[in-house]
């Protein structure tokens, strides 16, 4: 079978992977919009469920990412000048850009090609391959192309938020909390390498807006936000990936009813997206590039194939966008429970997922 992906992200080259692991005659070229250099982003979480999927499915790769991992056994919850630390909290992550390096080696090692600053359509290449795999990420044309065929449901959260990294690696996940004059600012941090942490920053729209967040280069903000949370920080500074006030955005929850529509199916971002407070997107990729993979080579014609893939997919998806829509909305809300003492707003945080205040 030819494939080709478009998008060179981690579904793609995990959907590569697993795909030659399963019919190695499959001939699959991936279409990467950027350069091999520009290989971005912070850290990324390494859900336990998923680490089992990737070593049952390629040791080899598996091996690898476990390597450049760090992990942690604590969550520490800071509030109101209180700190909750909770045991027995296992995670683990890596930098977006580490897993990427060991996928594209996989990848290319397994006999597949990756085409760098080839930004590709499905126009482009639908006469030459029997499969297109939209995996485009957030932005995804793939799926507007599918959208026209279903609904495509999205649900925007009403807080702003920017995800940044740090100098610093901090030995647990962090909840930081702090009370300002414009009201809660939060951030969710944890290490991601022996040097480094993602530093997830939020707040409603109207402390976004008190501040001014957004409206001056970005370096103004980030310099706020070091004095926000100074306490957490240390002599620790924030760094962006540019210095554009759009890195401040709204979280956007997708859902496709249709996951695939002629020889165009859709995977990861591009099919679904979960609210970063839950941690789950990155094991949602893992596990469509997983299930696209078994689904074809369990056989049949290809439209049969790609429906088994939906609705094998269908139940796991909705249960993760569930929990993370909850959380969502809880952080939407934080003003409602914001004034809780720190035992009972732990409680509340910690069950956010479940639609439930404890």
């Amino acid at each position: 079978m030819k494939i080709a992906c478009i998008g060179g992200g981690v579904a793609a080259l995990y959907f590569a992977i697993a795909m030659k692991r399963r019919q190695p005659a499959a001939a699959i070229d991936i279409f990467e919009r950027d350069s091999a250099d520009r290989n971005s982003g912070w850290g990324i979480i390494l859900r336990e469920p998923m680490l089992e999927a990737m070593r049952r499915m390629d040791e080899a790769s598996h091996a690898a990412i476990l390597a450049r991992a760090v992990s942690w056994d604590q969550i520490e919850i800071r509030h109101k000048g209180e700190v909750n630390l909770l045991s027995n909290q296992f995670g683990r992550s890596t930098g977006r850009h580490a897993l990427v390096e060991v996928l594209r080696a996989r990848a290319v090692e397994l006999g597949c090609r990756i085409h760098y600053s080839s930004p590709a359509s499905a126009a482009d290449l639908a006469g030459g391959y029997q499969l297109l795999v939209g995996s485009d990420g957030i932005k995804s044309g793939c799926r507007e192309q599918i959208g026209a065929a279903a609904p495509i449901v999205r649900v925007q959260s009403a807080n702003r938020f920017i995800w940044l990294g740090c100098d610093k690696a901090f030995d647990r996940m962090v909840f930081d909390f702090q009370q300002t004059t414009h009201g809660p600012v939060w951030v969710h941090a944890y290490p991601f390498s022996a040097d480094k942490s993602t530093f997830v920053v939020e707040c409603a729209q109207q402390t976004f807006d008190g501040f001014g967040f957004g409206r001056r280069a970005l370096s103004a903000d980030l310099a706020r936000l070091e004095g926000i949370f100074a306490s957490l920080l240390g002599d620790a500074s924030l760094t962006s990936l540019s210095d554009a006030p759009h890195e401040w955005r709204q979280f956007e929850q997708i859902r496709c009813d249709a996951l695939h529509h002629e020889q165009m199916v859709l995977i990861g971002d591009a099919a679904h997206t979960a609210h970063f407070s839950i941690g789950s997107g990155t094991r949602l990729a893992v596990e469509d590039a997983i299930a696209l993979a078994d689904s074809l080579h369990q056989g049949g014609a290809l439209p049969e194939a790609l429906a088994r893939y939906q609705r094998q997919r269908s139940e796991a998806v909705d249960s993760i966008q569930q929990q993370a829509l909850h959380s969502m909305q809880w952080f939407d809300r934080i003003i409602e429970h914001y004034s809780l003492p720190l035992a009972a707003f732990s409680r509340a945080f910690l069950f956010r997922s479940l639609g439930q205040a404890a």
